[in-house]
């Protein structure tokens, strides 16, 4: 008897057949086919790094695939690193900032003062994954000065990099010096008197006595120290001319050649006056001697005169440093009997105005008839 079986039933009795006939050795084939697919489709959508590594430099954390921010921190001597990235998918395509490295292979990458970050990509097929890892250089903390020269004039002591005072002298005649000071890095900024300082050095006005100018080195990461010079600059040498011109100028004695002799011999350079006296003719003005009331000499305690004082003349400039806010003013009386006042009365500390002029003026009387004012004018300099 015959019995229609159903095309569906037939074929799972053609499947039975076959597996009873033991003709089944290529099936595992096909199934082993669609695990190794199946396993290539996992990798390609894991697309992760199994290690990130600095030589030498520690992580802030210990890496894992799923963690895709990491930070680590060099001192300034460091000024590159080795980066080595590594994904056990042999077909991924790792990234630097968007520049290819080969998979596991140790790169190099410099660094910037401050922070350095770094973008890594890895790629497998569609999928991307990314990771951060920002490296922070130290600030460099050198802040020493590796020279330091003058225009003119020496240090003292030697210059040393870790002495930080010195004093200089100077001549009368200096009136301005250029201080020359080398960082011992490039990374750390000099000021003079808060001044830049450049290659040529910044040039320094010098009154009359002590100066202090100081010198602040400061290094990349804002520390910062200070050199002060203390620069001494000679009085201006005073010469004082007697009223009476028989008597020599100070500091010089009579020369016997050409001098009068007690025979009453005329002397050299001078004339003789209807009264008995003498008047000089060489190397001043020819005025004869008519009043008590002149200074013999006249000093200030700081301050650049314009010219040398003599008693017969009685006006002066005198150029101070524009951060002198008062000055002392010796005068000395020609005559016993001469009383003096200096702005009207008797301090001889004056304070100087805060514009860039101040004149003041000193007063010699003899008696009602017989005086004299010098004036002296004062003008500040930047």
């Amino acid at each position: 008897m015959l019995i229609k079986v159903p095309q569906k039933g037939l074929k799972l009795i053609l499947a039975a057949s076959i597996v009873s006939f033991g003709s089944i050795s290529n099936i595992p084939t096909v199934f082993a086919e669609g695990e190794r697919t199946s396993q290539g489709q996992t990798n390609e959508a894991a697309a992760m790094l199994t290690s990130l590594e600095i030589d030498g430099i520690k992580l802030d954390q210990t890496f894992t695939p799923e963690l895709k921010k990491y930070t680590a921190t060099v001192d300034n001597e460091v000024q590159s690193i080795q980066l080595t990235a590594k994904s056990e998918t042999e077909t991924s395509q790792i990234s630097f900032n968007e520049k290819s490295v080969s998979n596991g292979k140790s790169v190099k990458l410099e660094l910037q003062s401050g922070e350095n970050n770094f973008l890594i990509k890895v790629k497998n097929g569609s999928n991307t994954t990314i990771y951060t890892l920002t490296v922070t250089r130290k600030l460099d903390h050198h802040n020493l000065l590796q020279n330091l020269k003058l225009s003119t004039g020496e240090l003292s002591p030697v210059f040393s990099p870790t002495v930080t005072d010195y004093k200089v002298q100077v001549k009368n005649e200096i009136s301005a010096l250029t201080v020359i000071p080398s960082a011992a890095v490039n990374t750390a900024k000099v000021t003079v008197n808060h001044s830049p300082a450049t290659a040529k050095g910044v040039e320094v006005k010098i009154p009359v006595g002590t100066t202090e100018v100081n010198i602040v080195v400061t290094a990349e990461n804002g520390e910062s120290i200070t050199y002060t010079l203390h620069i001494t600059r000679e009085k201006e040498a005073v010469v004082t001319k007697p009223t009476d011109p028989s008597t020599p100028l100070t500091g010089s004695a009579p020369k016997p050649t050409g001098m009068e002799t007690a025979s009453g011999q005329q002397k050299s350079g001078q004339t003789k006056t209807s009264s008995g006296t003498y008047m000089q003719t060489t190397g001043i003005q020819q005025t004869a001697t008519t009043t008590k009331a002149t200074l013999s000499a006249l000093t200030v305690s700081t301050g650049t005169w314009d010219s040398d004082f003599e008693s017969d003349e009685f006006t002066y400039h005198i150029a101070v440093s524009s951060d002198v806010n008062t000055v002392t003013i010796k005068p000395t009386a020609q005559n016993s009997g001469s009383s003096i006042t200096i702005e009207g009365g008797t301090s001889r500390t004056i304070p100087l105005d805060a514009d860039n002029k101040t004149i003041i003026s000193v007063v010699v009387k003899y008696d009602n008839s017989d005086r004299k004012t010098y004036v002296l004018e004062f003008d500040k300099t930047s």
